[in-house]
């Protein structure tokens, strides 16, 4: 094939051998990421940067870490899932990969060092805003309850509206409970990767001992749980 056909061919086409070769590869990569395949998506990504450096995957590898870190974390395999929401972590997907490190250390009952962690994230002022909420939630497994409350007083711009209406429902709920439900009913989404708002809703009313309004949410929400410290680690 002459100089000139070659051209054609790639006039033709709109994209160069290289550009072809990576749309297949990110053809390949996807269909191993449907498949939930994530160990072999990055030992493949690897594979293909040996040869072409520039190589960027969508979803980007960061986020493909932290994939295989929930996928590991779901097996129990806390060692192997805190390397890679590390890795995660390393390669700049910050908020979402503090949150799972600090659960998976939460999950294994590692409170302290999980409230370390996120606490000098949250001084150093590397934790994003969107994700503050899990040191308060720490500290509110911990009995802090006066810190907290000194930090949503004191550093109130360091938290979103919806984050600082749950902790103001929060210390609220024992003493009183409609201020706290009033709280909650400003939430209008979570506030962190699978919890449920509905959950602090019913726990208000079931301190007003309004049944009839907590049963019909029980039926629309999944069902919360009555310990007060199991809902914080959970929601």
């Amino acid at each position: 094939m002459s100089q000139r056909q070659r051209f054609s061919k790639r006039s033709q086409s709109g994209k160069s051998t290289s550009a072809i070769a990576t749309d297949s590869a990110q053809s390949s990569l996807q269909r191993l990421i449907d498949q939930q395949k994530y160990r072999q998506v990055l030992e493949e990504i690897a594979k293909i940067r040996k040869t072409n450096p520039e190589f960027e995957m969508s979803p980007p590898e960061a986020q493909i870490w932290l994939l295989r870190g929930q996928q590991e974390l779901q097996k129990q395999d806390f060692k192997q899932a805190d390397r890679s929401f590390h890795r995660s972590l390393e390669l700049g997907l910050a908020g979402e990969a503090h949150y799972w490190i600090s659960r998976c250390l939460v999950v294994q009952n590692r409170i302290d060092e999980a409230l370390k962690f996120i606490q000098s994230a949250f001084e150093q002022k590397q934790l994003p805003k969107e994700y503050a909420i899990c040191y308060l939630k720490l500290l509110l497994i911990k009995g802090e309850t006066e810190i907290v409350d000194r930090l949503i007083t004191q550093q109130a711009k360091q938290f979103n509206a919806a984050q600082l209406h749950w902790v103001r429902g929060i210390l609220a709920l024992k003493e009183q409970p409609q201020s706290a439900l009033e709280s909650f009913r400003k939430i209008k989404r979570s506030l962190t990767p699978g919890d449920v708002p509905n959950v602090w809703i019913v726990y208000a009313q079931q301190q007003m001992e309004n049944w009839e309004a907590t049963n019909k949410l029980w039926d629309c929400s999944d069902r919360p749980c009555l310990d007060f410290r199991l809902c914080l680690r959970k929601n």
